[in-house]
């Protein structure tokens, strides 16, 4: 199942321009999730605790869903971002 995220404002990425983001994290697999996780240890070495929890780790799950760089998502306005890892965490859930 997918869901749409409606961003606050259109985001410009290369060529295109998007007003809301396809989230299908049913179509993530362990391999996925594993490589967002390795994804934010690399970035934080010293991190102890659940990733699940964390906000960037959830940034780095909706942008395996999406296809983008994670960087691209923790540029988003705070709300947007937010509601992207809240889907994660509903997902998680």
């Amino acid at each position: 199942m997918s869901q749409k995220i409606q961003l606050s404002k259109p985001v410009t990425w290369g060529d295109s321009e998007t007003s809301a983001l396809e989230l299908n994290l049913d179509a993530l697999t362990g391999r996925d999730l594993v490589a967002a996780e390795n994804e934010f240890l690399a970035a934080h070495p010293g991190f102890v605790g659940y990733p699940a929890f964390n906000m960037e780790y959830q940034l780095c799950v909706a942008a395996r869903s999406l296809g983008r760089p994670v960087d691209d998502l923790l540029a988003l306005p705070a709300r947007d971002a937010n509601n992207l890892a809240a889907a994660v965490n509903l997902f998680f859930a």
